[in-house]
């Protein structure tokens, strides 16, 4: 899916497939349980009487694909009453055409911006900077520069959810692509996936590399990680 060159037919039919793949994950809960308890602790943490709460909270994706993340979301924050704005960036012109047609079918509003996240500077702050399934793609020294300037440009967490290297993650990532999707892309690039990402303590020494010292990373299913970072000091 990486390869820029790719048969944009055979590239939409990758990232639909890999949104069933994370709807079956339940990724987007996963990051959303963490927005809400960052969100929890702004309102009863040591700051929370000093600081007036936004009318909205603005949440980038960071190389989002297709979008259907963010969408979910979305959807997550209307039924919770809680007013998101959304923004998500990539650097595939490919994924943002589906990423826009998706939303734009479902009458949501998002803005999607196409730039190389290893290269190129975000255009401004959000509340939320959040990343699924991209770590994997970098090198060490990329990893460690996007996670410093994710932090950089998050006014309250980074949330980043990825595969773990394992043998069982390795199965999973096989069997699971030849069971939900049909697509070759995503069968061919699911295991590879599993094989060159990081394991949870390479994670952890590439946060601290970032200098974000208070970053955790725990296990989530399947097979995955999900890496928190909030910035206390602003409450």
């Amino acid at each position: 899916m990486d390869q820029p060159d790719l048969d944009a037919r055979l590239h939409r039919q990758a990232l639909l497939a890999l949104d069933r793949i994370n709807s079956v994950s339940l990724t987007a809960g996963q990051i959303w349980r963490e927005m809400m308890k960052r969100l929890a602790w702004g309102k009863s943490g040591p700051r929370a009487r000093q600081i007036a709460e936004p009318a909205e909270y603005s949440v980038l994706d960071v190389a989002c694909g297709s979008g259907g993340l963010l969408l979910d979301l979305w959807k997550r924050a209307a039924r919770a009453g809680v007013r998101l704005r959304l923004a998500g960036c990539d650097i595939s012109g490919t994924a943002l055409a589906v990423a826009r047609q998706q939303a734009e079918t479902r009458n949501t509003k998002v803005d999607f911006q196409q730039i190389d996240v290893t290269e190129e500077p975000f255009a401004r702050q959000y509340d939320f900077v959040i990343s699924s399934l991209f770590l994997h793609h970098l090198s060490d020294e990329q990893a460690a520069a996007l996670l410093r300037r994710m932090a950089d440009a998050a006014r309250l967490a980074v949330i980043i959810t990825d595969l773990r290297r394992s043998r069982l993650g390795y199965y999973y990532a096989w069997l699971g692509t030849r069971l939900l999707c049909r697509s070759a892309v995503a069968q061919i690039d699911g295991p590879r996936s599993v094989a060159r990402a990081f394991t949870m303590e390479e994670v952890q020494r590439l946060a601290e590399q970032a200098g974000l010292t208070s970053a955790t990373v725990q296990r989530s299913w399947p097979q995955r990680f999900i890496l928190r970072w909030w910035r206390l000091g602003d409450g």
